[in-house]
């Protein structure tokens, strides 16, 4: 089998790194292969404060926590998103998004018609849809 080249996550300047708690394992692996003075903005949306983990970056990374004990009746992802803007807009800023898919749908519309964004730097995956079971969603 031929292993694949192309990298997680594509160079940028600095990055915006969306999820619920389906997303935590590979943020954290994205988070641990990004170097050293990359900014990075995390927001996780978890069940409760329990859930936070500690993730190990040599980025520079911030991350804000949001609590959802009932994810399936919604979730503030996408508001809170909203209203982040990164410090240098004119710079190569990559979003990487992993939700429940009304979540990751509202979110990449957002970035790609009404920030326009160029699509090649946002990668978006939606890993469950509320009111479906798995083996429907799969």
């Amino acid at each position: 089998m031929k292993e694949s080249i192309k990298p997680l996550v594509p160079e940028a300047d600095s990055y915006l790194l969306i999820g619920d708690a389906t997303a935590l394992p590979v943020i954290s692996a994205i988070l641990e292969k990004l170097k050293t003075g990359i900014d990075v903005k995390v927001i996780l949306e978890v069940s409760a404060k329990e859930d936070r983990i500690n993730i190990p970056s040599s980025a520079n990374v911030d991350i804000d926590w949001l609590y959802n004990p009932h994810p399936e009746k919604g979730s503030k992802l996408a508001s809170t998103v909203k209203t982040f803007t990164f410090a240098k807009a004119d710079l190569r800023n990559y979003v990487y998004l992993a939700a429940e898919y009304a979540t990751v749908k509202e979110l990449r519309n957002y970035f790609k018609t009404d920030l326009e964004w160029d699509p090649q730097m946002i990668y978006s995956c939606s890993y469950w849809k509320s009111g479906e079971s798995e083996s429907a969603y799969l």
